[in-house]
């Protein structure tokens, strides 16, 4: 029999379940039956939250247009977007529109341009925080009297 470990991912109700269905004597109940096709077969489509469309976490999104839709699927697939970001510097939008086509690359620019504006944005905001925390420090510094014995009294 087959022990479980962390790196084997079963359980031993999944593995119940297995093993009354590799013993040829043994029929599954529907509820079984159910439960396993629910486990390792049904493809679950989550909504977008923004615009409430379902997305399918393996293909481009049904909703061509839908910039939400896009935004959230090229969000969860980095690796796509990493390969895609490379291709575009070497080749040019061209090699873009062959590989995946027109609105993929329409869509993939305009996911770009908001993440660089995000990251500008969020630079922004460091800076200034940054400056205003240095000024703060600077004020509170100067209210206090400075001493010139270099911590001997």
């Amino acid at each position: 029999m087959h022990e479980h470990t962390e790196a084997c991912g079963s359980t031993p109700e999944v593995d119940s379940l297995l093993a009354k269905l590799n013993n040829p004597g043994t029929k599954l109940s529907e509820r079984q039956f159910r439960e396993l096709r629910g486990k390792y077969f049904t493809v679950r489509h989550y909504r977008v939250p923004q615009c409430q469309h379902l997305l399918d976490q393996i293909n481009e999104p049904t909703f061509r247009n839908c910039e939400w839709c896009w935004f959230s699927f090229l969000e969860s697939h980095p690796e796509l977007v990493k390969v895609a970001d490379e291709a575009y510097i070497e080749h040019g939008p061209s090699f873009i529109d062959k590989l995946r086509g027109k609105k993929f690359r329409v869509m993939f620019t305009r996911f770009m341009a908001t993440k660089l504006a995000l990251k500008k944005e969020m630079d922004e905001r460091n800076a200034t925080h940054t400056e205003s925390t240095e000024s703060s420090l600077r004020t509170i510094d100067s209210d206090q009297p400075v001493s010139h014995t270099g911590g001997q009294e």
